[in-house]
């Protein structure tokens, strides 16, 4: 049997039909019941929600039609939405939030609700004529053109804004107050109260700027002092107007000057214009120089918070811990306590310094000198970590390699003997701090297809000391290399072994031929 193929197959006759129309909400459901009854005869299922063209074609009943019809004929071209953000712009306490609230099913509708800050009012969701019915739109600009209306419907009548129906402002920025050098007197406020702060710890400096813009830019910086109330620097006391600038930072000294003048006023500075402080910075003692130089001597070239670091990573549940503690009596001191878990003893707490790596490094010293009087580390001061099944064991912070050669001199040697290039030493500090103590790293191969793992070899993590964890990448290396060669020693000697033996078959068979040969 012939088949033919039509190769140019017609598409099939598409049929549009149109959306039906309805006239009201009431028409769509009413037929959309008799749907489901004769769907739900027939199939058992009722008919599924309106399609969207189904949706965007059935009509607003007639009340809600005429009320949507009203409110754009009340709104007309206006741009309340603008005009209200103008009004927050002046009024930044006054700041707009609006939520857009989808209402009602199958068809969804639109409502705006708004609240303006300071103001306990929300606009958008009601209307005088519709109470308690909650008002919806058909659009979301609609309902929130709405909503920006009777708040400014609001603001009109409580008198926030002009009641000449213009709703409109004055366009140009608040004015600044005068010229600065009549009441800064080309003092430095900003500094003068910032000295004042660090002189008295307890009274931190927190200042926070804003810009006032409409037409012209204007800038306003409050300042909050902990431990005083209120705030200044928003207010102008003689005019009780908003403290508002051409520049930020003579907004920032006005507020300075404010706080100061604040501190004068209620004793927490001296009357006499100096600005002086009641805590200034007294020198030391000599004997608290002479302590201080003493155990600095004491400390030496040592790393000693590495150091007991060490002995803490070697040995499980002995975690160090430090407590910071900063006095300001005078010129700031440093301070470091230290204690260690599993340890009943304190340390670093009776000597201050002049820097906090001082008294880290103190105290640290001071917990070494006691857990070596106490048997805990050796004598001579080296901490043996605990032994671990990695190869990134920590070494001792005394030269591991003080007696004879090192290893990393041996690694080109060895190196060249088996046809590689000496590898490149690769080390990285365990963390990013300034004088990080541990160090990881390996050694890179330009061989990296024969040495395989790209080419990196001896890894280490932890090691105390960046040479020493150089050395111990070498010893690695070294061992990796070594059986690198004991194994090409094995393999040749095995060919020299297979060599042998097939030479002395050889000759044997030779003999074999010659005697039969001979035989006959």
């Amino acid at each position: 049997m012939e088949v033919v193929m039509n190769l140019n197959p017609q598409p099939s006759e598409v049929v549009k039909v149109a959306p039906t129309s309805y006239q009201s909400m009431d028409e769509y459901m009413k037929e959309q019941d008799e749907l489901d009854q004769q769907l739900k005869q027939s199939t058992g299922s009722p008919q599924g929600p309106p399609a969207k063209k189904q949706r965007k074609s059935i009509s607003l009943n007639k009340e809600e039609l005429a009320f949507e019809r009203k409110v754009e004929e009340v709104l007309g071209d206006e741009n309340w939405i603008g005009t209200l953000q103008r009004y927050s712009d002046v009024n930044p306490n006054h700041k707009l939030k609006y939520e857009e609230v989808p209402v009602g099913q199958p068809v969804t509708r639109f409502q705006c609700l708004l609240t303006i800050r300071g103001i306990s009012e929300r606009f958008g969701s009601t209307h005088p004529e519709l109470e308690p019915q909650n008002v919806a739109f058909s659009t979301k600009k609609l309902a929130k053109r709405y909503a920006a209306k009777q708040a400014i419907d609001y603001l009109i009548a409580n008198g926030h804004m002009p009641d000449d129906g213009s709703v409109k402002f004055v366009k140009s920025a608040p004015p600044a107050l005068p010229s600065p050098q009549q009441f800064l007197n080309a003092e430095n406020w900003i500094g003068l109260l910032l000295e004042y702060s660090q002189a008295h710890p307890d009274h931190k400096v927190h200042y926070e700027e804003r810009i006032i813009s409409v037409s012209e830019v204007r800038f306003q910086c409050t300042v909050t002092i902990d431990g005083f109330p209120g705030q200044f620097g928003d207010i102008d006391l003689e005019t009780q107007q908003n403290a508002v600038f051409t520049t930020k930072k003579i907004a920032k000294q006005y507020a300075s000057k404010q706080a100061i003048d604040w501190l004068v006023a209620n004793k927490h500075m001296p009357g006499d214009g100096t600005v002086k402080f009641a805590n200034p910075a007294l020198p030391l003692p000599p004997s608290e120089l002479d302590l201080e130089q003493t155990a600095i001597r004491a400390l030496g070239e040592e790393n000693w918070i590495g150091l007991l670091q060490l002995f803490c990573d070697a040995h499980s549940g002995r975690k160090p811990r430090y407590e910071e503690i900063i006095s300001r009596g005078g010129v700031p001191r440093f301070q470091y306590t230290l204690t260690i878990d599993g340890f009943p003893e304190q340390f670093g707490y009776d000597r201050t310094f002049s820097s906090k790596k001082l008294a880290k490094q103190y105290a640290a010293k001071q917990a070494v000198d006691w857990l070596i009087a106490n048997s805990h580390i050796p004598s001579d001061g080296t901490v043996k970590p605990a032994k671990t099944k990695s190869t990134s064991t920590v070494p001792q912070p005394k030269a591991a390699f003080s007696q004879g050669e090192k290893h990393t001199a041996l690694i080109p040697k060895l190196a060249n003997r088996l046809g590689y290039q000496p590898p490149t030493y690769v080390l990285t500090p365990v963390t990013n701090g300034p004088s990080c103590p541990l160090w990881d790293g390996y050694a890179e191969f330009a061989e990296k297809q024969s040495i395989g793992d790209e080419g990196k070899v001896g890894h280490v993590r932890n090691v105390f000391g960046k040479e020493n964890a150089r050395q111990e990448i070498a010893k690695n290396v070294h061992t990796f290399l070594k059986d690198i060669e004991d194994h090409k020693l094995s393999m040749y000697e095995e060919e020299d072994k297979k060599r042998k033996r097939s030479t002395s078959i050889s000759q044997d068979e030779v003999m074999d031929g010659t005697a039969t040969t001979v035989e006959a």
